[in-house]
């Protein structure tokens, strides 16, 4: 598990937790490498910064990525048009704009059904 440096938060000794810099891709990538896979739960107020995770986290060798973003379909259109959903779609941009550009990385999003599906 991974949690800002200046967090107070504790957590039982049997959870394995780094102290990283979630602005620097240096400190996420050093603390991603031989990971599987990341799993974001970052909250709404973080969801634009996950880009210098999913780079870290490509940087790091990670196979597969699952943003925090859980929700709504997306591609759905009614639902895009929804202002507040914007940082959820600028993540997918910013993740399969990656992948085209030749990450070597696949990605999973999460779609919960809330009250549009």
């Amino acid at each position: 598990m991974l949690s800002r440096v200046e967090s107070n938060a504790t957590f039982p000794s049997s959870v394995n937790v780094l102290s990283v810099d979630p602005t620097s891709p240096e400190s996420l990538a050093a603390a991603l490498r031989g990971q599987d896979a990341v799993v974001s739960a970052i909250g709404r107020d973080g969801l634009l910064g996950q880009s210098v995770l999913f780079d870290a986290a490509i940087a790091a060798g990670v196979e597969r990525l699952l943003p925090s973003e859980f929700g709504c379909d997306l591609p759905n259109a009614n639902t895009a048009t929804l202002p507040v959903f914007g940082y959820n779609i600028a993540t997918r941009n910013y993740i399969e704009g990656k992948v085209k550009e030749g990450a070597d990385i696949t990605y999973t999003y999460v779609v919960t059904g809330a009250f549009l599906d």
